[in-house]
């Protein structure tokens, strides 16, 4: 028999339930000798088993005789992740011999604050102003939209889920003046802030 110890690689409890549904690691186990099945299980990672059990879970199978130095002890796996906003991504499948066998979340949380000065917003006669955010997640465009009414509010701080080397949005500002929808057009911008200050010359 041998066990593996899988551990998931996460700064602290709080990512379950903050933006960290669940992950569901898929482990198989396939034998040279066809005759034999192939072993699988699956290992769950939710707010509750880390409570319970720490982010260390394991999995025992059977070697049935496969020598370690004729490649006995690789084993395959993937991760099925789902975060908040029903964000679901899926590994493919790799192989590997070791242990522990650390995973870690492919996307990473982030914050970006929208404002607008309430001074512009009245000088202006901006009603209401309209976000459009796009970000790419695993080759899929996910868009939102946030509305805003100055007269309300002011500063919105907005949270999305990035892939680690990419922080770039895609970003439209719409302002509704003087009866009509004006539109900055689409830009670019890794920064944590969007100004939303009305400037006619943006539009």
């Amino acid at each position: 028999m041998r066990t593996v110890e899988v551990g998931l690689d996460i700064d602290s409890l709080e990512s379950f339930g903050e933006y960290i549904n669940y992950a569901t690691v898929v482990l198989r186990k396939r034998y040279r000798d066809d005759s034999r099945s192939a072993k699988r299980e699956e290992l769950a990672f939710n707010r509750k088993t880390v409570e319970d059990s720490g982010n260390l879970l394991t999995w025992t199978y059977p070697l049935l005789g496969e020598a370690a130095d004729r490649g006995g002890l690789e084993y395959d796996y993937k991760v099925v992740w789902n975060f908040a906003g029903g964000i679901r991504l899926e590994t493919d499948w790799k192989s590997t011999d070791i242990s522990p066998l650390a995973i870690s979340p492919p996307l990473e949380p982030r914050s970006i604050d929208l404002a607008i000065e309430e001074a512009n917003a009245e000088r202006n006669d901006v009603r209401f102003v309209r976000v459009t955010l796009e970000h790419e997640v695993a080759g899929e465009t996910l868009s939102e939209e946030i509305k805003i009414q100055p007269q309300r509010e002011s500063w919105v701080t907005h949270r999305y889920y990035h892939e680690p080397a990419d922080r770039q949005l895609r970003y439209k500002v719409d302002w509704y003046v003087d009866g009509e929808w004006r539109s900055s057009g689409w830009q670019r911008s890794d920064l944590p802030f969007l100004d939303l200050n009305y400037r006619p010359e943006r539009t």
